[in-house]
This record gives structure tokens, C-alpha cells and sequence, in this order.
């Protein structure tokens, strides 16, 4: 069948009446039509040797991923010692040979299987790179932006695609969840947030330091935040939507700070905030997707429209470089049980990440999806550090349900009784490629079709039917011989 008038909806549906099935189809209004796949998974990709790296990538490749995420330690590949070095720092030649080959070859690897590679700069500072003399949280005390601004030209000069015979890369971020100890330490200092001063700094001395080395024209992010902070009397966070505006000097009117406020927020001499876009990790509160985060200055997924508000509030204020700023996610997935009794429940997660995916994509501000990681981290004895948000165990194994659901995300949402979207996409599918919908009564009928539409430029479908009981259906689509996971409209 082909989309039609709603005469046409309207006579299709006095026939169905006796085929007792009716699907009229419309598109929602908006969405995006950009939405690209990132993954990040430096262990499997940088930390774990070439014949690992080989199959991850490979894999990522297979899996319709189109940027690969790698977080580039400014830590790991610093010379050592307590006391600035006497070299150049801006030079690639001043860094560890050994460390830059892992990145060398990853980059490589992305790039000759057609990804866009993403360069995280930052996360950890060298010793001397910091306001510390030493204890846990040494690497990441207000790190120094000078300093940085060196290492970004450096690592901009090897990947500038004139350097070694390196491959260019045009997508940058810099640090990783500021707005989170222990990235940057401290968060606080009494009342005042001073982390966004810090990350500010670090902002402009990236941003600098990688149009040295010929970079000014590249994608550039800010922010990699974390979504909420649980209590509001917790010092280890700032709020996201409070750290943008006293990254960009304002208060909570967006009014520009003056006088002592500005002086201790170092606002004095403010210059707009450069970058293409802002990166986020939009994390669920527990429940799912779809729970609110209830305070105004967090945003979970479910909130991603109060982050497009305060860019868009920023951009007219003339904070921002780009005056309509857009939303890259760019970490983002559910802790499943198992592995960890405290998260969950491996059943949900595959619904849960259709809804999110299809949260994401009904926002036509925001660019990219992401999974994160790709493979479980090691569980301690002591309990479950890292991320066990992978859609394959530590072992190895894919998990069941989950790894199928990112190769075709799908969702169905009830709008009425006889009304539902179907969301829905093929990882790395071509435009126009057709995927069958298929529905059936109940848990235990027999699956018939009902529709053939095409997907998107981006591998993706989202589309509105009437059909007779569609709120009691369950839901499957059809691509390439193979079938998406059962849904039932939620």
C-alpha cells in the first residue's frame, strides 16, 4: 500500500471492517533527520592490543555504528614526573610513542572501515598539569589550561592529516563529565559552582589550541555532562542546566553576571562560548525513560527539550558561538541485571532502549545515539564498578535480548485504542530499504503483515496507524529475513 489522503484512510477503514484490520499511516510532525549511532569502548578499542582492537572494530562496523567515541588521555600519555617538562609540549614528539601507536592504529582502523572517528580530549590531567600535590583525585584538580591548550594543539597536530601519514580527524570534545567529581575537582567552593569556571577555561584553551594546529573549521563539543545530581545538597555535581549558565556567565534569569558575581566567576572579560554543539549523557532516573527528572535544572532523556530551551536562551543572548546550538548524545545505556543484582532487570532493557532511542530521534536537535559500552566491564569481588551497561557480557557473550535490540531498535507507543506510533530502524539500514510491519493478536497468534514502509536516511521509520484493536496488538517489523523483538504498545 502507499500513504494516503484521509478520504482514502477513511474508506480503507469501512473495509477493514470486515478484514477487521485498518492502517492508515502518517508521519509525526518532527524528528530528526540526522541521528547517527556513536559507540565508545576504549578498553575493547585502545587498551586491550591490536587483535582485539581488530574485532571490536570490525564488529562496530557490522553493528551500523557510524563514529567511533575514544577518550584521549591526556594522563596516560603525559611524560612523567612532579614538575612541568622543558620541551615542547605542543609537539606530538613530546608524548609517549608507545601510548600514541594504541590511538595511531584505532584511528586508523575506524577510519578504513567508514567511520567518523571522535576524539574526547582530556578526562585526566598529567600530575603536573594540576593544583594538587598528590591523593586520590590528583589528576583532575583544576587542571591547567595553558597547559592543555599544548596538549590539544599536540594531539590536533597528529590529526591533522599531514602529520606521519595519519588519518585527519574533524570531531572534537573536550573532558569528560565536568560537572562531576572526581573529573574535576572541586565542584563547589561553599556556594558558588566552580567547576564551570575551570571547564571554561579548558573550553577556550581546547578550542585554541586545536586551531593552532589547523583545526578551526573542525566539529568542536562542549559539556559531556552528567544528567542529575540525586540530592540537592549533593557538592560532588553541579546540576547540567545550572552548570551552562554559569558556563556562559549568567544567572538563572540569563541575565549576564556583573560586578562581584562576575569577578568571582571569572565573567569579567566573557567570550562567547565556541563549539558546534553540546555533547550529553542523557541517563534515566531508575523506572525508565520516560520517568522526569523533577528538578528543572537536570535533564534525563526525558527532558531534552529543557536542554534545546537553555541553548537556544544562550544563542539569543549572544553566549554561544553558534547561535543554534545542537545536541549530541554522546554516552549513554542501561546497567543490566545480570550482571548487577542493583540494576535493571536484563528483560527491560530492550524496550527501555527503543524508548529512549525514539526519545532522542523525536527531538530534531539532537544529532547522534549512543551506546556505551560495547562490552561489560569487569565485575569486582567488592561489588560492580564500571559500567555493566554493555550489550555484551564481560565474557564476551551478547546479551540475551539487548545486543538484538541495538541492531533494530523498535518501539510502539498507544495513542488511542485504535491508534499507535511504531518507531522503529535497521542499524546502518540504507534509505529506502523496505521493512515489513507484521502484527498480531494477543501473545500467542500467528504474526500477519499489515504494512511495507521505507526507512530514512538514517536507517530509521516513525510512523502513525489506525488499525482495528491496536492498543490490544503485539508488534514486530521484518528486515533482510530478520525479525525485530516483539512489542506490545506502551
Amino acid at each position: 500500500m502507499t500513504e494516503s489522503s484521509p478520504h482514502v484512510s477513511r474508506a480503507l477503514c469501512a473495509i477493514a471492517v470486515a478484514l477487521a484490520l485498518c492502517a492508515a499511516l502518517t508521519a509525526p510532525a518532527r524528528a530528526s533527520r540526522t541521528q547517527f549511532t556513536i559507540m565508545q569502548d576504549d578498553p575493547q578499542i585502545v587498551y586491550h592490543g591490536a587483535n582485539v582492537r581488530a574485532r571490536r572494530i570490525a564488529e562496530l562496523r557490522s553493528l551500523g555504528v557510524s563514529v567511533l567515541k575514544i577518550r584521549v588521555s591526556w594522563a596516560s600519555l603525559a611524560p612523567g614526573g612532579r614538575r612541568v617538562p622543558s620541551r615542547n609540549l605542543a609537539d606530538p614528539a613530546s608524548y609517549r610513542a608507545a601510548v600514541w601507536a594504541n590511538f595511531d592504529d584505532a584511528i586508523r582502523r575506524a577510519v578504513a572501515a567508514g567511520m567518523q572517528v571522535y576524539l574526547e580530549l582530556g578526562g585526566d590531567a598529567p600530575y603536573w598539569a594540576t593544583h594538587a600535590g598528590g591523593g586520590r583525585h590528583a589528576r583532575t584538580v583544576s587542571p591547567n589550561g595553558a597547559l592543555f591548550q599544548k596538549f590539544a594543539q599536540a594531539v590536533g597536530t597528529r590529526y591533522s592529516g599531514n602529520y606521519a601519514s595519519l588519518p585527519r580527524v574533524t570531531l572534537w570534545g573536550v573532558w569528560n563529565e565536568p560537572n562531576l567529581a572526581p573529573w574535576i575537582n572541586p565542584q563547589y567552593r561553599g556556594n558558588l559552582p566552580v567547576s564551570p569556571i575551570v571547564y571554561r577555561g579548558m573550553i577556550y584553551a581546547g578550542f585554541d589550541g586545536l586551531s593552532a594546529a589547523g583545526h578551526s573549521h573542525d566539529r568542536f563539543l562542549f559539556g559531556e555532562l552528567l544528567p542529575f545530581a540525586r540530592t540537592s545538597n549533593d557538592k560532588s555535581k553541579v546540576r547540567p542546566l545550572l552548570f551552562l549558565r554559569e558556563l556562559a556567565c549568567v544567572d538563572s534569569h540569563f541575565r549576564p553576571f556583573t560586578g562581584r558575581a562576575a569577578a568571582e566567576r571569572h565573567c569579567t572579560h566573557f567570550r562567547p562560548l565556541p563549539g558546534t554543539g553540546l555533547s550529553y549523557h542523557p541517563y534515566t532516573l531508575a523506572g525508565g525513560p520516560n520517568i522526569s527528572t523533577p528538578n528543572p535544572d537536570d535533564a534525563s532523556i526525558a527532558n531534552m527539550g529543557r536542554i534545546t530551551a537553555t541553548l537556544n536562551k544562550l544563542g539569543d543572548r549572544g553566549r554561544l558561538q553558534t547561535r543554534r546550538m545542537r545536541i549530541w548524545i554522546t554516552e549513554f545505556g542501561f546497567r543490566s541485571d545480570p550482571p548487577d543484582p542493583f540494576e535493571t532487570p536484563i528483560g527491560q532493557v530492550p524496550e527501555f532502549m527503543g524508548e529512549s532511542e525514539w526519545l532522542a530521534y523525536r527531538n530534531p536537535n539532537v544529532v547522534s545515539y549512543d551506546q556505551y559500552p560495547l562490552v561489560d566491564d569487569v565485575s569486582r569481588r567488592s561489588g560492580f564498578g564500571g559500567f555493566q551497561s554493555g550489550i555484551r557480557f564481560h565474557n564476551g557473550k551478547p546479551k540475551p535480548g539487548v545486543y538484538h535490540a541495538f541492531k533494530y531498535p523498535f518501539y510502539v507507543r498507544r495513542l488511542s485504542g485504535s491508534r499507535v506510533e511504531i518507531f522503529g530502524g535497521v542499524r546502518g539500514g540504507a534509505a529506502g530499504t523496505l521493512v515489513t510491519l507484521e502484527s498480531r493478536s494477543g501473545r500467542r497468534g500467528r504474526f500477519t503483515s499489515f504494512r511495507q514502509v521505507p526507512l530514512g536516511p538514517m536507517g530509521y521509520f516513525d510512523k502513525v496507524f489506525s488499525l482495528s484493536h491496536a492498543s490490544s496488538r503485539q508488534y514486530r517489523f521484518v528486515a533482510g529475513g530478520a525479525a525485530s523483538l516483539t512489542e506490545s504498545p506502551a
